[in-house]
């Protein structure tokens, strides 16, 4: 998916005399294992975060989980050992990028990917994760790593404070609360702001909006979903990710939320 849409965007924009020859030059990754999950709520000492942090020079941006119009999310593979559980990969609400072929979610500057993990004990073991990215900007370079982090059985003291910016880089301000109701999905309205708002999620092509406008109800928004659940595989739970995007004179506010999909 990510190597297909590159050679469109590089079609698209078409050869760049100047750009970069790789990833390296626009984009430096810093990937670590630190004690704690505070995205998720849990800190005790078998819960672990797998932190990946991606700096991007001036003006390149990378992708949120739906990327918009065009663009790809990023593709993370963690191979634990056995025994181990990994949780979904939870990133910041991101930004909406103006861009030639249309908006795209992301982000600017720099972003950190986490990854909750909870192991059966504290005993040492080896870390392996597999991520692909995009980073675009008149065109665009896919990148790829692969790493293997040490895990010890006592995490080094120090990390409280890398901690608490992480958790503070979620923004769990601008995580809504959401929940499945039948084939209608209810999001929380963030206080403070005038509706309706917009609603972006590509979780699944089985999944879409309905043609039925939201309604409000319960301090939330009500959107009708086009669910086709035998396209589902039984016994497999799906999480929906998405933005709520509201819209006024003051300017735009971007919020994120995360709903699991039930068969």
């Amino acid at each position: 998916m990510l190597r297909s849409m590159l050679a469109v965007v590089l079609s698209v924009h078409g050869a760049d005399e100047s750009m970069p020859s790789s990833i390296k030059e626009v984009c430096r990754v810093q990937s670590s294992v630190v004690a704690g999950a505070p995205a998720v709520g849990r800190m005790t000492d078998r819960d672990l975060t797998l932190v990946i942090a991606l700096e991007l020079e001036e003006d390149w941006h990378t992708y949120w989980l739906d990327a918009g119009s065009w663009g790809a999310p990023p593709r993370l593979q963690v191979d634990a050992p056995e025994g181990w559980h990994v949780g979904p990969m939870i990133l910041p609400a991101p930004e909406c990028i103006s861009t030639e072929l249309g908006p795209v979610y992301g982000y600017h500057g720099s972003v950190r990917f986490q990854v909750p993990l909870r192991r059966p004990d504290a005993s040492p073991a080896e870390l392996k994760y597999e991520l692909d990215w995009l980073v675009c900007k008149e065109a665009c370079l896919l990148g790829m790593q692969s790493n293997t982090l040490r895990v010890p059985a006592q995490l080094p003291n120090g990390n409280a404070l890398d901690l608490q910016k992480d958790a503070q880089h979620l923004a769990p301000a601008r995580r809504l609360r959401s929940q499945l109701l039948g084939d209608s999905l209810w999001v929380e309205h963030p206080e403070g702001r005038v509706g309706p708002p917009k609603l972006v999620f590509r979780p699944l092509d089985a999944v879409s909006l309905g043609r039925a406008d939201p309604s409000r109800r319960d301090g939330g928004w009500v959107f009708p979903l086009d669910i086709r659940r035998q396209d589902f595989p039984e016994e497999r739970t799906v999480t929906l990710h998405g933005l709520l995007i509201f819209s006024d004179d003051e300017g735009r506010e971007t919020y994120a939320f995360s709903t699991t999909l039930n068969n």
